[in-house]
């Protein structure tokens, strides 16, 4: 008996042997050596998108990439047809483990703490880089006075703001 190809396959197999959402092996679209498209010598593990009676849309599991394939381009490992579908995670009601809350509550707080950091250092430079293009302009239109009373202001709220980062800093280690 010969055996079947992937050319051989039914097209018009049931609707539910293919299903959205089940891993198959399909080929993929590929270019020959004559620079024209085809099926590609190998099939690979994808995940049925959509169908319609002819086409079947597919994403390939390895790369993510998406292809509207004919469906006799759909096979298993043995020849024709489908994988089983991947089971649907069922939802565990089973009471979490106190250990593993106090860790994720631990690291949102972290997270926390350092967001409100980031926020006060980004603030504190905004106003840094803010003053640092209002004495560039003061400079460009010849303010020379105004630019020299900029830089001095400049230079008092840098080091506030050194002081005020390294207070944070340490009230963080403290906690």
């Amino acid at each position: 008996m010969a055996k079947k190809t992937d050319d051989d396959i039914d097209a018009d197999a049931p609707a539910e042997t293919l299903t959205e959402g089940a891993i198959v092996k399909a080929h993929f679209k590929a270019k020959g050596k004559d620079g024209k498209t085809g099926k590609s010598r190998k099939p690979r593990e994808a995940r049925v998108q959509s169908m319609n009676d002819d086409l079947v849309t597919v994403q390939f599991l390895s790369n993510g990439v998406r292809h509207n394939i004919p469906r006799t381009w759909i096979v298993d490992q043995d020849g024709p047809r489908i994988q089983k579908q991947t089971p649907t995670q069922t939802l565990d009601l089973t009471p979490p483990n106190p250990t593993r809350v106090a860790r994720g509550e631990l690291v949102i707080s972290l997270l926390q703490a350092e967001a409100e950091v980031i926020g006060v250092v980004f603030n504190m430079h905004s106003r840094i880089v803010k003053m640092g293009m209002q004495i560039l302009k003061d400079s460009e239109n010849g303010s020379f006075q105004q630019a020299s009373a900029m830089r001095n202001q400049l230079r008092m709220t840098w080091e506030q703001e050194h002081d005020v980062i390294s207070q944070h800093s340490e009230s963080l280690e403290e906690t």
